[in-house]
């Protein structure tokens, strides 16, 4: 299927964008003084001093889940391409549950990135329960007919 496909390297991209952002966190004042962005934007300041205000524990926990997120992607990503029943199931559950907080990031605030990242999740997670539900049709269909005499 195209489509689990689809999701899959979807799935494979945001577990990459992590893995990078863990990597440019455990080097984020380096990079920023590397690059002189230590003053250059309010945005940038902020972020530079929580870092700066981290200790080691805190930082090594950060990168830990940081890390395990990519490898259940990553899991998930393979599982997908390869079909299998428990990476639909992994994706349904891990793309259903951000949607309650999303709908309330929303509500207390519009912003169309906001929405845009709801919606696809509710496509993808939409679109995993229509595979499961045909697969299920599909098979108790071919359950009943083997009865049949």
């Amino acid at each position: 299927m195209r489509g689990l496909k689809l999701v899959a390297v979807f799935e494979a991209a945001k577990g990459g964008v992590v893995v990078l952002l863990g990597i440019g966190v455990a080097n984020v004042h380096h990079i920023a003084h590397h690059l002189g962005l230590e003053n250059s934007s309010y945005y940038t300041s902020v972020f530079i001093e929580i870092f700066n205000n981290l200790n080691d524990r805190d930082l090594w926990e950060l990168v830990v889940l940081a890390m395990l997120y990519s490898v259940i992607r990553f899991i998930e990503a393979y599982g997908l391409c390869k079909e299998r029943s428990w990476a639909e199931w992994l994706a349904i559950f891990s793309g259903g549950i951000y949607l309650p907080f999303e709908i309330i990031k929303i509500a207390e605030g519009y912003a169309w990135w906001k929405v845009v990242i709801t919606a696809v999740n509710i496509m993808i997670v939409g679109y995993l329960i229509s595979i499961k539900l045909r697969k299920n049709t599909i098979k108790a269909v071919t359950h009943k007919s083997a009865f049949h005499f």
